[in-house]
């Protein structure tokens, strides 16, 4: 149907109007029955009885004959409407190649926002909203978090607890959910070279019925094989590693595989995907109580408190809520905690049990990588803001070109609602169209942040799944709305006289304010992305800057896994820690090696501290002990500030002696002379230990909390019954480190017996996931601001560009008038100038508004950092002259009488 078909359709008829059309139908087929029959010789009422019998039912007729007439009504209408969709769209495409230039920028300017969109709802909604693969009915699935008042007087949240916690948790809840409980963690899995790290989890055999999942093949173990001391030696293998290690051979069950230090059968595959309430599928699935025969557990180990290690999860019963499951739960936890303490240090604690989500991400203990990504998500929204603000601005440019023939449309007939209509298709089709070109951007930007940015998302080259696709597609109509109703709706109330008449530089007031107000809009939108740009950078860049007291950049680390093959006895240990240690330090890459029991970022000591008259040391925050092999300190770089390090002096039978970090030294010593001052170790009998030393402060586990309280003992003198000797090696190297790892690893492996396994890898790998989340900041609000600032340059250019177009005349007269090369370009810049100050006024006072609720995201720098602020400006500043240079250029170079003859 045609632009003007509707004006001359038939009208729609209402059901009132059917029903009356009906009986006057049935009205005259009965009279004409009946003065057929009455000429036949009836009287009148004879026929008209007759006619009426002949016809049959007559109130059903009735009905049928409406129902049929409202169908064919309705069918009319559907393919009328169809009809002028489908004109509507051939229309809107006819226009849009017209002008392919058009078309191009504002597909691509959407594509960039709702590219930006789409990757940061693909995090979201896998760290906060997709429900965990396979569970059933996860509304009612939560985690289990114990509170508590510690003796310092702060609470602390705990997601791991002791087996035997959780046993009594189940048995104090039953009235109210179903307990069980799992730990992700990282196994080896197989022997010597074919040996792979995989992500593994030990887990009650009541966590698959609680979560109510089926394995696609075999079967999960069973209570009987997970109860303690000691669980059976079978695992269940997750679909991935099924996949991927056997080929998805169906014969797999039955099968002996070697995980950690042991051999399991394989008695089922999980699902694809699966892994539990966590994001990353798990490959190896164990009994929770096989973890004794893998850490070396006593055998009642079970039934102690102080091991605390496993996560619980809960089932919550039908009608039960999460506030009444944690008021059950809490006594429970109380009972237990009074069990284990005096009652009186119970009460102090103050006991409680959170009933959280089931996605940890939505619980008290979410990450900073969470809380950014949600700040990321904002501010993808913001892009899309931006772009649809650009877009609207050369779709009001695009309307003023197009106001002579929207003019005669209205002229000839054509109706507002459909003129409305057709213009805002043109703008959702642009839309959908950047949509499909921000699917391929979004592809190849999701990736790489999940890849980079977010590893435990656990999700690479997966975005075009149908929740991604429907919010994408979702995306571009209400940004194809947004764009184009505005000017669709100012395109379509010209004044039809003056604009059949109008010159080609009239192009109304109103809408000059608009795309004014638009580009302010823009402007304003830029800084907040800007200004959140400027602070992540500044963030990450003081992060990186941090002295970690530690010298990472040429520093690798190596742990054992032993897998049961540790040498039996201190002295075999000994022996083989100081062969590994030669090993090492006989390799052309290493320039240095020593040892060291813990290891900052993944392992710490704290042991109780007396002082010479062995009374306690007063806490300022935990104290943490290592003992180290001599050339510690010059092989990680950590520097002596007074006194010496420890070195072959303090051997075997020598007096004991430590260093301490300047902080500790500080806490216990304000007034300083820490040097010769002693300290016992563990217990107030033990030898006192002279300090030789205070070395730099070294990070031991965040950069945002204080853990430089430390102190280090000789190797050769440690507590005796304190672990194994050595956790880690630490070797300078004379080159990369990435590239040092893999000879230093043979070399470490070659020494080690049976089924041992050398972990080593570059001690930055330890310190990165500590920047993560101002690396992702940093790195998003860069980009999404950088877009944002690239999209509101073009449009500023595309208004200054247009308005100097439409000014042709105007400068024209004003040059002829004496106006100087100088004074036309000030009169155009001046134009973007004021807008974009402007915007940077609104967009600053907003970012202002919103520091407090980013200001624990960010890292040593204050969100309304002036030189942050200072620094958007002048770069908005700049832009706005930049976009201006061009249509100033074309200003000052318009010959007067061409201009006036134009006219």
């Amino acid at each position: 149907m045609g632009p003007l078909g509707r004006v001359f359709r038939f009208p729609r008829r209402s059901r009132r109007q059917i029903a009356t059309e009906v009986d006057d139908e049935i009205h005259f087929h009965l009279e004409a029955r009946a003065e057929q029959l009455a000429r036949l010789g009836l009287s009148t009422a004879e026929a008209r009885r007759a006619a009426e019998a002949r016809f049959g039912d007559l109130e059903r007729t009735r009905r049928a004959l409406r129902e049929s007439t409202r169908r064919r009504e309705g069918r009319m209408r559907r393919r009328e409407r169809l009809e002028a969709i489908g004109h509507d769209l051939r229309f809107a495409l006819r226009q849009l190649r017209r002008q392919p230039g058009f078309a191009v920028v504002a597909v691509l300017t959407l594509a960039a926002g709702i590219a930006a969109n789409a990757v940061m709802f693909g995090v979201i909604d896998r760290l906060l909203l997709r429900p965990p693969p396979h569970v059933v009915a996860p509304e009612r699935v939560s985690r289990l978090y114990l509170r508590q008042w510690d003796e310092d007087g702060g609470e602390r949240t705990t997601a791991n607890i002791s087996y035997r916690r959780l046993l009594e948790l189940r048995d104090g809840g039953r009235a109210v959910a179903d307990v069980a409980g799992y730990l992700a963690d990282e196994f080896l899995l197989g022997r010597g070279d074919d040996a792979e790290r995989v992500r593994g989890a030990y887990a009650t055999a009541s966590l698959f019925p609680l979560l109510g999942v089926r394995p696609v093949l075999g079967r999960f173990f069973g209570e009987a094989e997970d109860r303690p001391p000691d669980g059976a030696r079978v695992v269940v293998l997750g679909y991935g590693l099924w996949q991927r290690r056997f080929g998805g051979d169906p014969g797999v069950i039955g099968r002996t595989v070697h995980v950690q230090s042991n051999d399991y059968t394989v008695v089922g595959v999980a699902p694809p995907g699966f892994a539990a309430l966590d994001l990353r599928e798990v490959d190896v699935w164990q009994p929770a109580t096989s973890i004794r025969g893998e850490f070396g557990l006593p055998a009642e180990w079970a039934t102690q408190h102080n091991f605390s290690w496993i996560e619980p999860v809960a089932r919550l019963k039908p009608g039960v809520s999460a506030e009444q499951a944690a008021a059950v739960f809490s006594v429970a936890w109380a009972r237990s905690l009074a069990e284990q303490l005096d009652a009186q240090r119970a009460a102090a604690a103050r006991p409680r049990v959170l009933v959280a989500p089931a996605l940890e991400q939505r619980g008290p203990q979410r990450s900073a990588s969470a809380r950014v990504s949600l700040w990321l998500a904002g501010v993808a929204g913001v892009v899309l803001l931006v772009a649809c603000a650009n877009d609207a601005n050369l779709l009001l440019a695009r309307g003023l070109e197009r106001r002579r023939e929207i003019a005669v449309r209205l002229a000839l007939g054509v109706g507002r609602r459909r003129l409305v209509g057709q213009l805002v298709l043109e703008s959702v089709l642009l839309a959908l169209a950047g949509a499909v070109v921000g699917l391929v951007l979004a592809q190849w930007g999701g990736s790489l942040l999940y890849a980079v940015l977010l590893p435990d998302v656990g999700v690479h080259g997966e975005l075009y799944d149908a929740r991604v696709l429907a919010f994408t597609a979702a995306a571009a109509v209400v940004a194809g709305l947004l764009a184009g109703l505005v000017p669709a709706l100012q395109a379509s109330r010209p004044d039809l006289a003056a604009t059949l008449k109008a010159g080609a530089r009239e192009g109304g007031g109103r809408r000059a304010r608009l795309r004014g107000a638009l580009l302010v809009t823009q402007a304003a939108l830029s800084v907040v992305l800007l200004v959140g740009a400027g602070l992540f950078v500044r963030s990450l860049h003081n992060a990186r800057t941090v002295d970690l007291g530690l010298d990472t950049d040429r520093l690798v680390y190596a742990t054992i896994d032993w897998r049961g093959a540790a040498p039996e006895g201190a002295e075999a240990r000994a022996a083989l820690d100081a062969q590994l240690l030669a090993r090492l330090r006989a390799l052309p890459e290493v320039e240095r090696a020593t040892t060291s029991l813990s290891l900052a970022f993944q392992r710490n000591i704290t042991l109780d501290l007396f002082t010479e008259a062995r009374d306690s040391v007063p806490r300022a925050g935990d104290m943490y002990f290592n003992a180290v092999g001599t050339d510690f300190f010059a092989t990680t770089g950590a520097r002596i500030l007074q006194g010496r390090a420890l070195d072959a002096r303090d051997a075997v039978g020598t007096s004991p002696v430590m260093v301490v970090s300047e902080a500790m030294a500080r806490a216990i010593w304000p007034r300083g002379g820490a040097v010769g001052r002693c300290l016992r170790v563990d217990e107030d009998t033990m030898p006192c230990a002279t300090i030789v030393g205070v070395a730099q402060n070294v990070v031991q586990s965040e950069l945002t909390t204080d853990s430089t309280l430390q102190y280090w003992v000789p190797e050769t003198q440690r507590p005796s019954r304190r672990g194994s000797n050595v956790f880690a090696l630490l070797a300078r190297v004379r080159g990369e480190p990435a590239a040092a790892v893999p000879a230093i690893r043979a070399a470490l492996q070659a020494e080690l017996p049976g089924d041992a396994y050398a972990n080593v890898a570059p001690m930055s790998e330890l310190v990165d996931p500590s920047v993560r989340s101002w690396q992702l900041g940093a790195t998003m609000f860069v980009a999404f601001g950088a877009l944002a600032l690239v999209i509101a340059a073009v449009g500023l250019y595309g208004v200054i560009a247009y308005h100097v177009s439409q000014r042709t005349h105007e400068m024209g007269v004003r040059r002829a008038l004496g106006a100087g090369a100088g004074q036309l370009a000030r009169t155009v810049l001046g134009e973007g100038v004021r807008a974009v100050t402007l915007g940077i006024a609104i967009g600053a006072l907003l970012t202002w508004a919103a520091a407090r609720w980013v200001e624990p995201l960010l890292f040593g720098v204050s969100p309304r950092d002036p030189l942050t602020y200072a620094a958007v400006a002048v770069v908005l500043l700049a832009v706005a002259l930049l976009a201006g240079l061009a249509p100033a250029r074309r200003a000052v170079r318009v010959d007067p009488s061409e201009a006036l003859r134009v006219e």
